[in-house]
Protein backbone atom coordinates (compact mmCIF):
# COMPACT_ATOMS: atom_id res chain seq x y z
CA UNK A 1 0.00 0.00 0.00
CA UNK A 2 0.95 3.63 -0.04
CA UNK A 3 1.20 3.95 3.70
CA UNK A 4 4.79 2.86 4.17
CA UNK A 5 6.39 6.18 3.27
CA UNK A 6 6.02 7.84 -0.09
CA UNK A 7 8.73 7.52 -2.65
CA UNK A 8 10.29 10.89 -3.26
CA UNK A 9 11.78 11.73 -6.59
CA UNK A 10 13.10 14.92 -8.04
CA UNK A 11 11.53 16.50 -11.06
CA UNK A 12 13.80 18.52 -13.31
CA UNK A 13 12.65 22.05 -13.83
CA UNK A 14 10.35 21.87 -16.79
CA UNK A 15 10.04 24.79 -19.14
CA UNK A 16 7.04 26.95 -18.30
CA UNK A 17 4.21 26.67 -18.96
CA UNK A 18 4.04 22.96 -18.36
CA UNK A 19 0.31 22.63 -18.85
CA UNK A 20 -0.43 19.73 -21.18
CA UNK A 21 3.21 19.12 -21.86
CA UNK A 22 3.77 16.28 -19.44
CA UNK A 23 1.88 12.98 -19.68
CA UNK A 24 2.42 10.25 -17.10
CA UNK A 25 1.06 6.83 -18.06
CA UNK A 26 0.51 3.65 -16.13
CA UNK A 27 1.06 0.79 -18.55
CA UNK A 28 -0.42 -2.46 -17.28
CA UNK A 29 -0.01 -4.28 -20.56
CA UNK A 30 1.61 -7.60 -20.00
CA UNK A 31 3.08 -10.10 -22.42
CA UNK A 32 3.56 -12.90 -19.93
CA UNK A 33 0.94 -15.53 -19.37
CA UNK A 34 1.86 -15.64 -15.69
CA UNK A 35 1.39 -12.12 -14.46
CA UNK A 36 3.64 -11.05 -11.63
CA UNK A 37 1.19 -9.29 -9.36
CA UNK A 38 3.91 -8.09 -6.96
CA UNK A 39 5.64 -6.37 -9.84
CA UNK A 40 2.33 -4.84 -10.92
CA UNK A 41 1.75 -3.51 -7.41
CA UNK A 42 5.22 -2.03 -7.46
CA UNK A 43 4.59 -0.37 -10.82
CA UNK A 44 1.33 1.10 -9.49
CA UNK A 45 3.10 2.37 -6.34
CA UNK A 46 5.76 4.05 -8.44
CA UNK A 47 3.06 5.63 -10.63
CA UNK A 48 1.20 7.00 -7.60
CA UNK A 49 4.40 8.29 -6.01
CA UNK A 50 5.35 10.05 -9.20
CA UNK A 51 1.93 11.71 -9.46
CA UNK A 52 2.14 12.78 -5.80
CA UNK A 53 5.60 14.26 -6.27
CA UNK A 54 4.56 16.22 -9.34
CA UNK A 55 1.40 17.52 -7.67
CA UNK A 56 3.24 18.48 -4.50
CA UNK A 57 5.74 20.46 -6.57
CA UNK A 58 2.91 22.39 -8.15
CA UNK A 59 2.89 20.95 -11.66
CA UNK A 60 -0.24 20.59 -13.69
CA UNK A 61 0.02 17.52 -15.88
CA UNK A 62 -1.91 14.72 -17.51
CA UNK A 63 -2.14 11.17 -16.26
CA UNK A 64 -3.42 8.20 -18.22
CA UNK A 65 -4.26 4.57 -17.55
CA UNK A 66 -6.66 1.83 -18.54
CA UNK A 67 -9.66 1.42 -16.25
CA UNK A 68 -11.03 -1.91 -15.11
CA UNK A 69 -12.83 -2.35 -18.43
CA UNK A 70 -9.65 -1.72 -20.34
CA UNK A 71 -10.77 1.69 -21.53
CA UNK A 72 -8.20 4.49 -21.65
CA UNK A 73 -8.73 7.25 -19.11
CA UNK A 74 -6.95 10.59 -19.10
CA UNK A 75 -7.16 13.15 -16.33
CA UNK A 76 -5.60 16.51 -15.76
CA UNK A 77 -3.97 16.46 -12.35
CA UNK A 78 -3.18 19.47 -10.20
CA UNK A 79 -3.68 18.30 -6.63
CA UNK A 80 -3.09 15.27 -4.44
CA UNK A 81 -6.84 15.08 -3.88
CA UNK A 82 -7.36 14.45 -7.59
CA UNK A 83 -4.86 11.60 -7.47
CA UNK A 84 -6.63 9.94 -4.54
CA UNK A 85 -9.92 10.43 -6.36
CA UNK A 86 -8.51 8.77 -9.48
CA UNK A 87 -6.84 5.91 -7.60
CA UNK A 88 -9.98 3.76 -7.54
CA UNK A 89 -9.96 3.78 -11.30
CA UNK A 90 -6.30 3.06 -11.99
CA UNK A 91 -5.73 0.61 -9.16
CA UNK A 92 -8.56 -1.49 -10.57
CA UNK A 93 -6.82 -1.84 -13.91
CA UNK A 94 -6.34 -5.51 -14.73
CA UNK A 95 -3.19 -6.66 -16.51
CA UNK A 96 -4.03 -6.53 -20.17
CA UNK A 97 -2.32 -7.36 -23.38
CA UNK A 98 -3.43 -4.24 -25.20
CA UNK A 99 -1.06 -1.33 -25.11
CA UNK A 100 -2.38 1.86 -23.60
CA UNK A 101 -0.43 3.81 -26.17
CA UNK A 102 -2.40 2.81 -29.23
CA UNK A 103 -5.62 3.75 -27.49
CA UNK A 104 -4.30 7.10 -26.34
CA UNK A 105 -3.02 7.76 -29.82
CA UNK A 106 -6.53 7.21 -31.17
CA UNK A 107 -8.23 9.12 -28.40
CA UNK A 108 -6.05 12.16 -28.54
CA UNK A 109 -6.67 15.05 -30.86
CA UNK A 110 -4.85 17.82 -29.01
CA UNK A 111 -1.21 18.76 -29.23
CA UNK A 112 1.60 16.33 -28.64
CA UNK A 113 3.26 16.15 -25.28
CA UNK A 114 6.81 17.27 -24.92
CA UNK A 115 7.56 14.70 -22.23
CA UNK A 116 5.99 11.30 -21.85
CA UNK A 117 6.67 9.28 -18.69
CA UNK A 118 5.51 5.67 -18.60
CA UNK A 119 5.63 3.30 -15.64
CA UNK A 120 5.39 -0.36 -16.54
CA UNK A 121 7.32 -3.56 -16.87
CA UNK A 122 8.19 -3.57 -20.56
CA UNK A 123 8.74 -1.18 -23.43
CA UNK A 124 5.20 -0.69 -24.70
CA UNK A 125 4.17 -1.47 -28.25
CA UNK A 126 3.66 1.61 -30.36
CA UNK A 127 6.04 3.80 -28.42
CA UNK A 128 7.47 5.29 -31.61
CA UNK A 129 4.10 6.32 -32.95
CA UNK A 130 3.04 8.16 -29.84
CA UNK A 131 6.38 9.67 -28.90
CA UNK A 132 6.56 11.81 -32.02
CA UNK A 133 9.56 13.82 -30.94
CA UNK A 134 8.64 13.90 -27.26
CA UNK A 135 11.19 13.08 -24.64
CA UNK A 136 10.29 9.64 -23.30
CA UNK A 137 11.16 8.33 -19.85
CA UNK A 138 10.29 4.72 -19.08
CA UNK A 139 10.28 3.56 -15.47
CA UNK A 140 10.42 -0.19 -15.88
CA UNK A 141 10.14 -2.80 -13.17
CA UNK A 142 12.77 -5.52 -13.45
CA UNK A 143 15.00 -3.54 -15.78
CA UNK A 144 18.37 -1.88 -15.52
CA UNK A 145 18.99 1.71 -16.53
CA UNK A 146 19.51 2.30 -20.22
CA UNK A 147 19.44 5.26 -22.55
CA UNK A 148 18.49 5.07 -26.19
CA UNK A 149 17.48 7.38 -28.98
CA UNK A 150 15.23 9.97 -27.32
CA UNK A 151 14.31 7.38 -24.71
CA UNK A 152 15.58 7.03 -21.18
CA UNK A 153 14.94 3.83 -19.23
CA UNK A 154 15.07 4.06 -15.45
CA UNK A 155 14.98 0.54 -14.09
CA UNK A 156 13.87 -0.58 -10.66
CA UNK A 157 13.16 -3.83 -8.86
CA UNK A 158 10.24 -4.68 -6.67
CA UNK A 159 12.33 -5.40 -3.59
CA UNK A 160 14.20 -2.12 -3.38
CA UNK A 161 12.53 0.34 -5.70
CA UNK A 162 12.30 3.00 -2.98
CA UNK A 163 16.08 3.18 -2.71
CA UNK A 164 16.62 2.86 -6.44
CA UNK A 165 14.23 5.63 -7.35
CA UNK A 166 14.95 8.02 -4.50
CA UNK A 167 16.04 11.28 -6.02
CA UNK A 168 15.71 10.21 -9.64
CA UNK A 169 15.19 13.01 -12.09
CA UNK A 170 12.69 12.80 -14.86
Amino acid sequence: GMSEGELRCAVKELGMPVTDQLMVLLDTSDTDADTDYDAMDTVASVFVSLLQTLASEGYEFNAGWNDKDGQPVQRKIRTSAQIIEAADSFLAAPPGSGSLLSQIEQARTDSRFSHLVITGSRIPDGIDAIAGGAQVTLLLCGWDNAAGEGMNIIGFHKDNYRQELAGIEI
